[in-house]
């Protein structure tokens, strides 16, 4: 699953929610929320709604307080650019690359310098089969 979101890390917003979600995570998470029941259901399993209306110890939230929560924010332009090219990673199509064309192409190079450039890429001809590598790391697990 891939979704992009924001993240409100305020921590005294004092709106009575933990999470606001959209219907398309909803969706795509399998979550069945109903009124009628009053429950929510994930995995088989379901819990009741909380009714913040009638606790008067959770502060309600204005208008004005949900919509500046809810309105959207701006991303930073770094964390943008990298979310950007990472989607960019993932949908691209994995293929041998031909090393002729992407010398030949390169219209800032002289005849030369494009030579040069080949026998490089040439001498690690392995690292352009249009297949992707392993990242070695420790598995690490992101509870939602």
């Amino acid at each position: 699953m891939t979704s992009k979101f924001k993240i409100d890390s305020s921590t005294d917003n004092g709106i009575g929610y933990d999470m606001i979600m959209g219907r398309d995570i909803l969706s795509i998470l399998g979550i069945d929320i109903s009124f009628k029941e009053e429950t929510i259901t994930l995995d088989h399993v379901t819990i009741p709604m909380k009714d913040y209306h009638f606790d008067d110890k959770i502060p309600k939230p204005t208008r004005s307080e949900l919509k500046s929560i809810l309105s959207p924010r701006d991303e930073p332009k770094a964390p943008q650019e990298a979310t950007d090219r990472a989607i960019k990673i993932l949908d691209s199509t994995y293929k041998k690359a031909d090393l002729r064309k992407v010398t030949d192409e390169a219209s800032s190079l002289n005849d030369q310098e494009k030579e040069q450039l080949f026998k490089l890429l040439w001498e690690f001809e392995e690292l352009f089969d249009g297949t992707l590598g392993d990242w070695k790391t420790e598995l690490v697990e992101l509870e939602l």
